[in-house]
Formats: structure tokens, sequence, C-alpha cells
């Protein structure tokens, strides 16, 4: 892994390529592009990245890791998301009532938070099961009533 300037990482692999921020990373591989953290919330970023390294393959000889390259630095990451750099995963405590509105037919409820590592938050699905899940995916609801 390649650490560049601004908080940027690039790791150029045989099988892939991924942009790494603290928040978010963009991975172009031979499946195709996908991203994950921050970025998935932020309407229209993903799109445009891609859109990035295409026009940048149009150019004669250039290839997926040079496009990755010139998207890696902070000018290029400035014109497509002004924000990248101050996107930051939800504050989530133990006792907080979160949603998961990624999968809405999976988990349809509102679930409290029974544990927090790092950037997971593990809920509790039913009284005897819980599941972890990262941060960027769920969205705080409220506080855990106190039992009185």
């Amino acid at each position: 892994m390649a650490k560049l300037k601004d908080g940027i990482s690039l790791v150029e692999n045989h099988d892939y390529l991924m942009i790494k921020t603290a928040n978010w990373a963009f991975t172009m591989s031979y499946g195709g592009e996908k991203v994950s953290g921050t970025i998935l919330k932020a309407e229209g970023v993903f799109e445009k990245m891609c859109q990035f390294v295409a026009d940048f393959k149009k150019t004669p000889g250039t290839t997926n890791g040079d496009a990755m390259r010139a998207l890696a630095t902070k000018g290029a990451l400035d014109k497509i998301w002004p924000e990248w750099s101050t996107a930051t995963a939800p504050e989530i405590a133990v006792g907080d009532i979160v949603k998961i509105p990624d999968f809405p037919k999976k988990y349809p409820g509102e679930y409290e938070v029974v544990e927090v590592k790092r950037a997971y938050a593990y809920l509790r699905l039913s009284d005897k099961e819980t599941c972890g899940f990262h941060r960027q995916m769920l969205v705080v609801v409220g506080k855990k009533q106190p039992v009185v």
C-alpha cells in the first residue's frame, strides 16, 4: 500500500486497485468498481469516480492504474467530491436505537446497539441473536428508554 499525501492510500495489487482514506474506499477490479464507507451516502459520487476513470482511459496508452493514480490526488477528489476528507462515520453509542436503511426487507425494524467496537456496532436482533454492522450503514433514531 502506497501512502500518498493528504491521508490518501493507493493499493495496487494484481487483482485490484483501491483508493483508501480513513472513512471510505473506492476499488476497481476485473469484476468492476465498488465503494464502501461514507462515500455510500454521498449521492452521485460513485458515478462521477467511475466516469473520471473511464474518461482518463480514453487517452491512448493509459491503464486502469494510471487512472487510479490520477484519481488518488487531492485535486481530482476535490473536484468530484469536495467533502471527501471531512466525511466521517456517525457517532453511535451503546443504548442507541438505530435503523438499517440499506436492508429494509431483511431488517425492517429498529434495533438497540449493545456493543461498539471500532467502526462496527453490534445490534440486538432478538433475545439470542446479535449482529455487527459498519457504522456507515446505520441511522440513529433515538436512545433506549430507561426501565423505571
